[in-house]
């Protein structure tokens, strides 16, 4: 895995600065301002994933750690780094809380901090704890060497693992007999205790429904649980279990004005752009309510 703390530190040096308490006294004022303008340069580097500009901010034998004990040494390799990042992972939003800012001397300053991505990298969960030297040479404040190291917290990861193939945006367009259209878009929580799901629906006889759905592991039932909310007042909980490749969904609940609804929810991923879904065994108030016929719904490009 590319290391997390060199991809976020920078942002997090302005915030550290900006904290109440963080700034020295103020015969240090400059070289504040400074280092701010040196993380406002990366934050515009970072948003146009110019890893040229980021490497830039580097001094020419700027260096890192990862939590693994790697180091990646040289400008130009720190530049590699950043290229590799931004093919695989896109645009990330930085979530970061500053630590600490100490000066060690005229050309030298120690930030600490921590950080997580957001939506969160593929795999467990994980917080980064970072410390970076920047060095001011020829009156230039660049950045030296970072460290980091990697906490993890408590998270539900391993029990939905599984389902971790529904992250991502999805679409279907077939005009159904029940079902017109369908977008929806899953993502993790910030520590992958839940996949967050919304969608929007256009449903034959109701027009367009939003919901959302947050699905998670129940660790006093063992199970994968989900509770969905719609934009017309439906509340529906749901089981999940895994039938060879298919996972099935029992739902029950309330519609808006009462009544009570259930229905048995298929889903069967097909490859990696495509799943199928159909509902059966529909019923309000226990009477019999048309299935939704079998579709299938595809990845949308990022």
């Amino acid at each position: 895995m590319r290391p997390f703390s060199v991809l976020i530190m920078v942002a997090s040096i302005a915030l550290s600065l900006g904290a109440p308490g963080m700034c020295p006294a103020a015969d240090n004022s400059d070289d504040i301002q400074a280092l701010k303008t040196l993380g406002a340069a990366y934050r515009a580097a970072f948003a146009k994933a110019d890893a040229s500009a980021i490497a830039e901010l580097f001094t020419e034998d700027g260096d890192f750690i990862d939590a693994s004990g790697r180091l990646v040494e040289g400008r130009q390799a720190i530049q590699m780094e950043y290229e590799g990042f931004f093919a695989v992972h896109g645009k990330v939003e930085l979530l970061t809380r500053p630590v600490g800012l100490k000066f060690l001397g005229s050309d030298v300053a120690v930030v600490d901090g921590v950080a997580q991505a957001d939506p969160p990298t593929p795999g467990p969960p994980t917080v980064a704890h970072w410390t970076t030297i920047c060095v001011k040479r020829n009156g230039k404040w660049q950045f030296q060497s970072v460290r980091e190291s990697m906490t993890f917290p408590p998270s539900h990861f391993q029990q939905l693992e599984p389902l971790e193939w529904l992250i991502g945006s999805w679409s279907y367009g077939g005009e159904g007999e029940k079902l017109r259209s369908a977008r929806m878009q899953c993502r993790w929580d910030l520590n992958k205790n839940f996949i967050i799901r919304t969608h929007e629906l256009d449903v034959v006889g109701e027009g367009l429904v939003a919901g959302t759905q947050w699905i998670g592991w129940d660790p006093a039932a063992k199970t994968i649980r989900s509770w969905l909310f719609t934009s017309t007042g439906d509340q529906i909980e749901a089981t999940w279990k895994q039938d060879g490749k298919r996972w099935i969904s029992t739902t029950s609940g309330v519609l808006h004005d009462g009544r009570k609804v259930s229905t048995t929810d298929i889903y069967t991923p097909v490859n990696e752009t495509t799943f199928t879904f159909q509902s059966t065994d529909r019923k309000i108030d226990g009477q019999p309510e048309p299935d939704i016929e079998l579709i299938e719904v595809k990845r949308q490009e990022k």
